[in-house]
């Protein structure tokens, strides 16, 4: 039967006359002689077996052909076949296990002039092969084995080719027989490794049949020659022996794409490394992002830590693969761990990272700006982003313009008072004083936190200037509770006469009669005259005051044009008894009358002053009026010139 792929048949008789030539002198040709022999018997085998006209054989070339052994089928008659032993050194037949040959094709120098068309020779015995298989005679099994072989122990390979492995496929095997195919590949096994078609062609069944085992027994014995065609047969059926072959072929990409699939990220970034490979990792981490997150970033975080801290793929675009999939928590990571150098290249990715967050995760870009990491990127842009993410406390402390400072400080109940305390440290005072205006112009209810900064920072702001702030808004509780806290360190007369007014009109009489009667550095003339215009309901301020400052003329002519006269009794005999002859005086000069004198004179008793009394009474000739004191300070047993005399001109003037 003819092959498939015939070889040209004269060109087949002209290699047998040139291999009767060759085996007629070898030496002339530097070949061993049993080569040439064995290669003149496979050139008119190859000629008698394509049905070549015998007759045109000559008798030399029939001499070649008497040494085969011959086979006789039904149909056919006697046909030599390549099955007997050639014993000399350089036969090229297999006839055994026990007997393997040697091929001797493979000792002749490479550069032979002709080591062609030797190897065109040893091809011809290929097809040879092929034809023995396609053979349907009861020497069948012989050809098939025979051309197994031979095909394994040729040690050059040229018989291992597409060609032969078509040539076994394509032969049907008699029921209940090993297909030839499988038959080759077998002995191909037994004698050594499989090329890469073959070990193509052999795993293409295995795997349809799901025999994971005899993929993992020749991957273990090294039985197949790996290549990324191979890997991918392998993959439907077991990706991890599809990972160990791309492993062996270099496969390099698809080494990675497997440990991405199988989530082995952290031996990416190694093995690039370990090979020098530069892997499309935009690529691969797009397609990871999707599918595992947390995968990505930790591969993402690996390959920015790169090789020698050089990274393997550029930050941005990393940041644009996540961030096209709107994997805000991700990307986030990636760049809190990136960037914590806080490099001043990085501004860019630091104002990003805020930027991103200040606009859809408010609460982490403020858990961000807590952690204070960065000090580069863009201030007055995310002070803007802040302010517009209610986050005021930030954006305060990011801008550095007045007017967005004033804006911003308008949201102070938004902010902690310590914050905002503190911050007014880093104000120019009359900005600071500015922004108190603001506050208290924009929401009364801001009043606590403007005492509070006031309170810290009088000094550099002018404790005066600060109660005209607050007097202008007619906010006496700011200046109360401002000047109240400062009070005890001030000398400031104004700054003491503003704590009066304001405590007399918040109503706190108790802190008015204090500073009244305790403090030095008010005006009195200043205080007086205020309280007087006050008429506050309880005068005891205005008591404190006219005593502590000899007013007590013009403190009777208030308390008695008032109808107060229960505190001018209040005054002379709890206060000042030894004011009680200046009162009783002015008293007299008022026309009051003479029973509330006597009476008043009457309580105040022996504490009175003698003297003093005696004189303010005797100038305006009104003695007899304190009669019934002296009379009682006499039973008493008062020995006082000045009360005897006294006496004694009332006597005068009665008799």
């Amino acid at each position: 039967m003819a092959p498939e792929h015939p070889v040209d048949s004269e060109s087949v008789r002209w290699h047998a006359h040139l291999a009767v030539r060759l085996e007629a002198d070898p030496a002339k040709w530097q070949v061993p002689g049993g080569m040439a022999r064995s290669l003149a018997r496979l050139a008119l085998h190859r000629a008698w077996f394509t049905d070549m006209s015998r007759a045109r054989f000559t008798d030399d070339h029939r001499a070649l052909l008497s040494g085969f052994d011959v086979i006789f089928s039904p149909g056919v008659g006697r046909f030599p076949v390549l099955c007997k032993e050639e014993r000399d050194a350089a036969r090229l037949g297999v006839h055994g296990r026990q007997h393997p040959g040697v091929g001797a094709l493979d000792d002749i120098p490479e550069d032979h002039a002709l080591k062609p068309f030797f190897y065109s020779m040893v091809e011809a015995l290929g097809i040879t092969c092929y034809e023995a298989t396609r053979s349907c005679f009861a020497g069948q099994k012989l050809y098939k084995e025979g051309a197994a072989l031979i095909a394994a122990q040729c040690k050059s390979g040229l018989l291992r080719t597409p060609n032969t492995i078509q040539q076994f496929k394509n032969v049907q095997p008699p029921p209940g027989q090993t297909s030839p195919i499988l038959h080759y590949f077998s002995t191909l096994l037994e004698y050594g490794k499989l090329n890469a078609l073959e070990s193509v062609e052999l795993l293409q069944p295995v795997v349809q049949q799901g025999r994971r085992e005899l993929v993992e027994k020749w991957l273990k014995e090294d039985k197949l020659e790996c290549t990324e065609e191979l890997g991918d047969i392998v993959k439907p059926l077991d990706g991890k022996f599809a990972l160990s072959i791309y492993l062996r072929a270099s496969v390099h990409a698809k080494v990675i794409q497997s440990f991405v699939e199988q989530g082995q990220i952290d031996q990416i970034v190694a093995y690039a490394k370990k090979v020098g490979y530069q892997a499309d990792y935009s690529q691969l981490l797009q397609g990871m992002v999707a599918s595992n997150p947390e995968g990505a970033t930790n591969f993402a975080k690996a390959l920015l830590e790169g090789k020698d801290g050089v990274p393997l793929i550029d930050i941005n675009k990393v940041v644009k693969v996540f961030m096209d999939q709107n994997r805000l928590q991700e990307t986030t990571s990636i760049l809190l761990d990136a960037l914590k150098a806080n490099r001043p290249d990085q501004s860019a990715l630091q104002t990003q990272l805020l930027a991103m967050n200040l606009q859809q995760a408010p609460k982490v870009a403020e858990a961000i700006l807590q952690m204070n990491m960065f000090t580069h990127y863009d201030r007055s842009y995310i002070g803007q982003l802040c302010e517009k993410a209610g986050l005021m406390q930030y954006a305060l402390e990011h801008y550095s313009d007045a007017a967005d400072l004033k804006r911003v400080m308008l949201h102070a109940h938004q902010m902690t008072p310590e914050f905002l305390i503190n911050h007014f440290s880093k104000m120019a005072p009359e900005l600071a004083l500015e922004c108190l205006y603001d506050l208290m112009r924009h929401n009364r209810q801001n009043l606590n936190m403007a005492v509070q900064v006031a309170i810290k920072y009088h000094e550099q702001i002018g404790a005066v200037k600060i109660v005209e702030m607050f007097d202008s808004f007619g906010s006496n509780e700011g200046v109360f509770y401002f000047v109240g806290a400062i009070l005890s360190a001030s000398t400031d007369s104004e700054v003491h006469f503003s704590y009066i007014k304001a405590a007399s009109r918040c109503g706190n009489m108790q802190e008015v009669e204090r500073v009244c009667r305790e403090s030095t550095s008010y005006d009195p003339v200043q205080v007086k005259d205020f309280l007087k215009e006050a008429k506050l309901p309880d005068p005891r301020p205005l008591i404190y005051v006219c005593d502590l400052h000899d007013f007590v003329e013009e403190l009777t002519d208030y308390l008695y044009k008032n109808s107060l006269m229960k505190y001018i009794e209040v005054y002379v005999v709890k206060v000042n008894p030894l004011k009680c002859p200046f009162v009783v005086g002015a008293l007299i000069d008022l026309d009051c009358s003479e029973d509330f004198i006597k009476s008043l004179l009457q309580n105040v008793r022996a504490a009175c002053p003698c003297e003093p009394l005696v004189k303010e009474v005797e100038k305006r000739n009104r003695l007899k009026v304190i009669l019934p004191w002296l009379e009682a300070r006499v039973a008493e047993g008062n020995q006082e010139p000045s009360l005897h005399n006294a006496m004694a001109m009332i006597l005068i003037d009665t008799n």
